[in-house]
């Protein structure tokens, strides 16, 4: 189940923070507003993989620890906002569009209820709060899911992995969106997704995953058009860093900078698991503000 809300500023300088985490903290206080006991459930524990259910050998990634918060949310849409590198600011007069999604009804009726009670939603940052009237929350139709869908990310894409340092220490790396491992990285999790939905595995051998190169690609060459050299003269595949580099964003959760990848991609397989990317987030961190899709 989907929102999207549209807001309206009631201050007179309006802003929005840079950071991830206080949209976050945001949607569990809606929810304990209406469902305390859940709202505690879904912070300190989620969904969970037992030790039987985890494969021996994967790579589940860091971030995720077999422990699952079934919700995303999107970048807020705001027209023509100025930074100042902690804030977004918005013309007073501005809209803010914001999404948020989750396979479990429960949590969208939970913050649903709870803005339609409070009618304004407040947003904290380290120095002050901000807050905004809720205008209107829509319902959004879920597209018509088939076996090969194109999507855009409305919040950036990140996966993690776990490796050990030169001392044997466990140390996070983001994997970035050239490499050939993301993939099946982020297959593994909507299958993992959709069994702790589900209590069923769900694996499909010919399920496949791959960002949209083409699209990237382009991109890059606009950026370009005041070299010499085309982008289409030379070979992607020694490219494909360069060009993912640009796509990248670096997002802060609470302290921690996130690397991350705003780009759109295409999955083939079984209709189930598409339908998973689009209802909880595609790739890792997703209750922190990363992997939201939209049809494209």
């Amino acid at each position: 189940m989907r929102i999207k809300l549209l807001l309206i500023p009631e201050s007179k300088k309006p802003w929005l923070p840079l950071n991830n985490h206080p949209f976050a903290s945001t949607i569990y206080k809606l929810i304990a507003n209406v469902d305390s006991e859940y709202a505690s459930f879904l912070y300190e524990e989620g969904l969970t993989l037992d030790k039987d259910s985890i494969v021996e050998g994967v790579d589940y990634g860091v971030g995720s620890k077999t422990k699952f918060k079934p919700f995303v949310f999107s970048r807020p849409q705001v027209d023509k906002p100025q930074f100042d590198g902690k804030r977004i600011y918005i013309n007073e007069s501005g809209v803010v569009k914001w999404q948020i999604s989750s396979p479990i009804d429960r949590i969208i009726q939970a913050i649903y209820t709870s803005l339609k009670t409070e009618g304004r939603i407040t947003f904290f940052d380290s120095y002050s709060s901000n807050s905004f009237r809720v205008e209107s929350i829509v319902t959004v139709a879920p597209p018509t899911f088939t076996n090969q869908m194109r999507f855009l990310a409305i919040s950036p894409i990140t996966v993690w992995v776990t490796q050990c340092d030169e001392g044997g220490k466990l140390k996070k790396r983001v994997v970035k969106a050239h490499e050939e491992q993301i993939a099946p990285i982020i297959i593994k999790n909507l299958e993992d997704k959709f069994f702790v939905l589900t209590n069923k595995r769900l694996c499909d051998p010919n399920f496949s995953f791959e960002f949209d190169w083409d699209y990237a690609f382009e991109r890059f060459e606009r950026n370009l058009k005041n070299h010499q050299t085309s982008v289409k003269r030379l070979p992607r595949d020694g490219l494909k860093q360069l060009v993912a580099e640009q796509m990248s964003k670096l997002i802060y959760y609470k302290d921690m900078p996130i690397k991350s990848y705003l780009m759109p991609f295409r999955v083939r397989g079984e209709k189930d698991l598409i339908k998973v990317a689009w209802d909880w987030g595609i790739g890792h961190a997703n209750s922190q503000g990363f992997g939201m899709v939209e049809g494209a």
